[in-house]
């Protein structure tokens, strides 16, 4: 397995270069960046956590199939 990324230095350049000027954009207008949850077919065992499981055809997932939100990193 190659773990070398795939893209030229040229286009990380310019993808960095654009997320930058938007992040900029949206700051100026007060706006916060929020992250958003993760979705996964395995969820974290926790006793302490219960995972929230959506139905993958109702957010735009091709497939039909149940998915939890992340509770922790992986």
């Amino acid at each position: 397995m190659d773990w070398r990324p795939t893209a030229s230095l040229d286009v990380l350049r310019r993808r960095a270069d654009l997320l930058r000027r938007l992040r900029q954009f949206f700051d100026a207008r007060g706006f916060w960046e929020a992250e958003t949850p993760c979705l996964s077919h395995d969820t974290v065992v926790d006793r302490h956590l219960d995972p929230i499981e959506v139905q993958a055809s109702l957010i735009g997932c091709v497939a039909s199939s149940r998915v939890q939100h992340r509770d922790a990193p992986l």
